[in-house]
């Protein structure tokens, strides 16, 4: 019968140690309850071992078997992939949005009004062009729209190299986070090494840098039977049970009209490559090699288009001087970042060709006999046809278009020579080659210009307005305007951002749900820890009363 009291006691106070455990866990759920990551925890228990009896088993209490948290691991692997596809498509949003207010359409101030100013001065100029005011207007609003130019590819370039810096910040972020879950594991694997343990706390901590990391780079996961994760990206493992490896950054070259010095991402100590596949890492690169740069090119490929078709054009006219072959653009021009206009130009308004040619130009050698061209002489009279009697002077020569040679030698201009394009005399600078013979190539319009108040190349070039210069088809036939291919550009700007805001926002969306489902797992229920807490407390106060009466029992019998 002793021991029979013994026993009711033993049971009371493992009802009382569960109870207490159970209040105990109620406590730090209803702490926690706001907790961000924070997953519910329960206290498993089961029923004691029984003993054989005359009448049957007789159970020997509670035993407390575990505390477990409450979590679906479904929900977070869903969780995690929708988090790194959020952090790629929000990366790319903000790039695009940003392309969209470099490019700032509709707008007044914007490419497309500097466009239409350039043009219409051109046509101001064919309206009057012998009228100085008008030349004037056209370099000034001419040198607005380089500069217009400028600035844009200067933006570009500037946010091409913000994804570099951001992609070494990034970096940084990845290899904190590997190296706290490697920390992570070694801690869950030392509590866990008791299949009863469970180290609830640190795999919350590590469920929350695993959601952390899918934002900045795909990931996969595996856990071993000691709850330590493996995770994996793009196919390279980065954190074991065993191991941790860090990612680096490495300086290239770069791509697009910018240039800048790109970073490529590899295995620390090793020269393998690290491709993230999604997350904000992902978003950056694709930002950097991709959307920049094809707006970059877009962007070149207008300067590049306005640039030489208007320098064909004038190139064939006439200016105020009398003289034709000059450029308006700068002939280094290649994009946005370098358009320019030509040095003859902007420090002379009447070397803008308004006026066109009556002939066109024809290609000749002259031959200037030595001792006709001694150092100090006369300047020589060039002709358009040397065998012909009578000789034609050969005027209106093509600026650019002389090549001198004496012998093998080729002389330079401006230190050997120099010509008179508009009279088409050559004279010398030096008397090193008094003793030779010339040849002199060069190039002439043969009819010469029109006259001063003839406005057929401005109006050719006015007229380039509206005209297909762009987008060549396969059988290389421009099919649009400069406008046409401006508005595309900046179309596919506009669609570009919506349709990833649009992506993002589903994204987003998932996100919350998935969350939604697993707060209904994890999360903790105020009301239903408080209805636990009454029930856990009852539970109590019962086993006291059992280990109570069984002490008095047990006093009455050591009594008699």
């Amino acid at each position: 019968m002793t021991t029979s009291l013994l026993s009711i006691i033993n049971t009371g106070a493992q009802s009382l140690d569960a109870s207490q455990l159970e209040l105990d866990i109620t406590s730090q759920n209803i702490s926690n309850a706001n907790v961000s990551g924070y997953s519910r925890e329960v206290v498993n228990e089961s029923a004691g071992s029984q003993e054989d009896g005359t009448l049957g088993q007789i159970g020997t209490g509670v035993d407390t078997t575990s505390i477990e948290r409450l979590r679906d691991t479904f929900v977070d692997e869903e969780t995690q992939d929708q988090t790194s596809q959020q952090g790629s498509l929000q990366q790319q949003s903000t790039v695009l949005t940003s392309i969209e207010s470099i490019f700032n359409e509709p707008s007044s101030s914007g490419l497309q009004s500097s466009l239409d100013t350039f043009f219409s001065d051109w046509q101001n100029v064919a309206n009057s062009p012998e009228d100085s005011g008008a030349r004037t207007t056209l370099v000034t609003d001419a040198t607005s729209l380089t500069d217009q130019f400028h600035s844009m590819s200067t933006s570009l370039s500037t946010l091409d190299s913000q994804q570099n810096s951001q992609i070494v910040q990034t970096v940084s972020q990845v290899n904190s986070i590997l190296q706290q879950i490697s920390t992570l594991n070694a801690t869950i694997g030392s509590v866990q090494q008791d299949s009863t343990n469970n180290a609830n706390d640190s795999l919350d901590q590590q469920d929350a840098l695993l959601t952390k990391l899918s934002g900045l780079i795909n990931i996969s996961t595996s856990v071993n039977s000691s709850g330590q994760v493996t995770v994996s990206s793009g196919g390279t493992e980065l954190v074991s049970p065993l191991d941790c490896k860090q990612l680096t950054t490495v300086s290239g070259t770069g791509s697009g009209s910018s240039q800048n010095a790109n970073v490529s991402i590899q295995i620390a100590g090793t020269q393998t490559a690290f491709s993230p596949q999604g997350g904000q890492l992902e978003g950056l690169i694709n930002a950097r090699d991709t959307i920049i740069p094809e707006y970059e090119s877009q962007l070149d490929a207008l300067a590049n288009g306005v640039a030489t078709n208007v320098n064909s054009l004038q190139e064939q006219g006439y200016t105020l001087n009398n003289t034709t072959g000059i450029p308006f653009f700068s002939e280094s021009t290649t994009g946005a970042a370098n358009i320019a206009l030509s040095s003859a130009v902007t420090t002379d308004s009447n070397n803008i060709a308004a006026a066109g040619g009556s002939a066109s130009v024809t290609a000749v050698a002259n031959t200037v006999a030595a001792g006709s061209h001694d150092y100090g002489t006369t300047p020589v009279q060039l002709y358009q046809d040397p065998g012909a009697t009578p000789s034609v002077d050969a005027t209106n020569l093509v600026s650019d278009s002389v090549s001198v040679t004496a012998g093998t030698t080729t002389l330079t201009e401006g230190v050997d020579y120099q010509i008179n394009y508009a009279n088409g005399t050559i004279q010398m600078l030096s008397n090193a080659y008094d003793g030779d013979s010339l040849t002199v190539n060069f190039s002439y319009t043969a009819g010469g210009s029109k006259g001063p108040g003839d406005n057929t190349t401005a109006l050719a070039i006015a007229n380039l307005a509206n005209q297909s210069s762009m987008n060549p088809d396969s059988s290389g036939n421009a099919t649009a305007t400069f406008t046409d291919y401006y508005s595309t550009t900046v179309a596919e700007v506009g669609s570009a951002a919506s349709t990833t805001s649009s992506q993002l926002t589903a994204t987003q969306s998932l996100i919350t749900q998935y969350q939604t489902q697993q707060d209904s797992v994890s999360g903790v229920s105020l009301d239903e820890e408080m209805s636990n807490l009454i029930v856990y407390q009852h539970s109590y106060e019962a086993a006291a009363k059992v280990v109570s009466i069984t002490e008095k029992m047990l006093d009455s019998l050591m009594g008699l």
